[in-house]
């Protein structure tokens, strides 16, 4: 039999192959004829599947080549190219100076949850070379300034004794025009905004604060644009996607979360590491941490430009699962709750947080329907706490967004009649030049679907019906007002 397939192979040409062919293309000719002349249908040809997630693949080739090299040589000969520092990211958790828990209270939940995400992190399989390269730079700069930052208030203890104006908070569910509303308001002559560059946390280093808002001299800044160029020099199109769905850049205005991140993980990391850990991210257990964490921030903030920052405005959707908190941490805050249909939230959400991690991910985590399960733990998350702040406090003004979306000027003005303040004619002529240089879609268009994800508007309005259906009575008659705050009004003065 051997030998006769090998004088068969021998003598096998091109023509022959080019036969062979021919009878093979002439039979399946023949095959579909016959179905068609029986009335049976054709196969329609199969759909792709939208929720298919396929691996990251950069601009530059000689990343690639680099990544490729990163799997071979884990895959074939058990040798891991830019390891999980794991033990070092232990040792600067515990790094606490003792002296800081009289600022910053007992730091055991904060300790808690890195031990937790760190021991994750290191045995995930989820885990790409590229993102356990980003994850151990992202950590690290975290926790290094985290603990600068605490000596710097153990060296300097009077910043824990100035005073935070009361700020204009905007918070409720994710991706609602809170960065519009949250530029416009930063807009206001008398208001101060923080940068990116000083939140940043690849950018903190112990030492004095800015003496004015956008301070491109100081070592901040500096370091924060370095940061940045290290973060997407080599991904530029991964700058561009991030930057689609959000602008950050160290001179664009940025919300808490990026100061959260000092002391809570980022919460992108949800869709690599397991149940427990993805519960600790959303919930937040060192939420108490956090927001003290937080004000001495903002104190020393503040302490740099004392006579120039007549209120802060401040952004977070984060802050919507912890209004008491909050209210806690800067009294006699004007809080403003977006809400949004949860059709256009959730998808809209899990769009933002695959772009954030998508180069990340490998294996089973590549998958639309595990990023859209967690993009509804976190919506879920905000909805019922925003449920039962709605129960308990009438100390907010809730907006909608396809209500204010529409004149977001006249909103502003709204809102500032209902606290007592006034929008000078600076201020007003500000916002409409923000607007006219930031139309909707100037950095790209966001697409997506449920579909994509796996949803369906059923099973979307089954989850959130609840919700739905409070603001459906809250738009219908509304309850819920502002209280005016007038002995806190403060004079416009230059940002």
């Amino acid at each position: 039999m051997w030998e006769i397939l090998e004088q068969i192979a021998r003598e096998f040409g091109i023509q022959e192959a080019y036969m062979l062919l021919n009878v093979i293309c002439l039979g399946m000719f023949l095959y579909y004829l016959i179905r068609v002349a029986m009335g049976h249908p054709l196969p329609e040809p199969k759909k792709p599947d939208p929720t298919l997630l396929h691996s990251y693949w950069f601009s530059h080739w000689w990343l690639n080549l680099v990544l490729a090299t990163a799997w071979v040589s884990h895959r074939f000969f058990c040798v891991t190219l830019f390891p999980f520092p794991k033990e070092k990211l232990l040792e600067l958790v515990k790094g606490t100076p003792k002296e800081a828990e009289e600022y910053f209270g007992d730091q055991t939940p904060t300790v808690h949850v890195y031990e937790t995400l760190i021991e994750d992190l290191d045995k995930s399989p989820f885990l790409s070379a590229f993102g356990r390269f980003h994850a151990q730079k992202q950590l690290l700069d975290s926790l290094r300034s985290r603990i600068a930052f605490m000596e710097y208030i153990v060296a300097h203890p009077e910043l824990t004794q100035v005073e935070i104006p009361a700020p204009i908070i905007i918070t409720g569910l994710p991706r609602t025009g809170s960065t519009l509303l949250h530029n416009l308001l930063a807009c206001d002559p008398a208001a101060r905004a923080p940068y990116h560059y000083e939140l940043d946390p690849g950018a903190y280093y112990g030492v004095a604060p800015p003496t004015k808002a956008l301070d491109t001299e100081h070592v901040w800044f500096q370091r924060s644009v370095y940061s940045w160029d290290t973060r997407f020099r080599l991904t530029p199109e991964h700058f561009a996607e991030l930057t689609a769905c959000q602008v950050n850049t160290p001179e664009t205005i940025a919300e808490d979360t990026v100061l959260a991140e000092h002391v809570l993980p980022p919460l992108k990391y949800a869709a690599i590491v397991g149940k427990r850990a993805r519960r600790m991210l959303i919930t937040a257990p060192n939420k108490r941490n956090v927001y003290m964490y937080m004000r001495r921030y903002y104190q020393l903030l503040q302490s740099g430009q004392p006579d120039t920052t007549g209120h802060w405005v401040l952004k977070a959707p984060m802050h919507s699962t912890s209004l008491d908190l909050l209210r806690e941490t800067f009294p006699g805050a004007r809080i403003v709750v977006l809400h949004r249909d949860m059709k256009q939230v959730v998808p809209s959400s899990a769009t933002h947080l695959l772009r954030e991690v998508h180069p990340s991910l490998r294996g089973k985590a590549l998958d639309k329907k595990l990023i859209a399960k967690i993009a509804i733990e976190v919506c879920s998350e905000r909805t019922d706490a925003l449920l039962a702040a709605g129960q308990k406090s009438l100390d907010t003004v809730d907006l909608h967004f396809d209500e204010w979306i529409a004149e977001p000027i006249a909103t502003v003005k709204k809102l500032y009649e209902q606290w007592g303040m006034d929008v000078s004619p600076e201020f007003e002529a500000k916002m409409v030049e923000y607007l006219e240089k930031n139309p909707k879609g100037k950095y790209g268009e966001i697409k997506y679907t449920t579909e994509e994800y796996g949803l369906s508007n059923a099973a979307l309005d089954c989850t959130f019906g609840k919700y739905a259906a409070l603001q459906a009575r809250t738009r219908e008659h509304p309850e819920l007002t502002s209280p005016r705050h007038d002995d806190e009004v403060h004079a416009p003065t230059t940002a």
